[in-house]
């Protein structure tokens, strides 16, 4: 969902991805949440991409809570 080269970019199957990643860490990785919010975004599901973004990173402050972490994805 985030290559540069839109010949070899597929949002679509970006999403069934990250959604299947998502579902076996349990909704519970913010790494995954963040991936999963990328393909949302890249098939025009903007809001729901916005709202799995503040997900991700609210996991990732009660997770970690590490300034670097949290720097990445603000």
């Amino acid at each position: 969902a985030t290559a540069a080269d839109d010949s070899v970019r597929d949002g679509e199957e970006a999403l069934a991805l990250a959604r299947a990643v998502v579902e076996g860490t349990g909704g519970q990785d913010p790494w995954a949440l963040g991936v999963l919010a990328a393909a949302q975004a890249e098939v025009g599901s903007y809001e729901e991409a916005a709202a799995t973004a503040e997900r991700a990173l609210g996991l990732m402050r009660a997770l970690r809570g590490g300034a670097e972490e949290l720097a990445e994805l603000e």
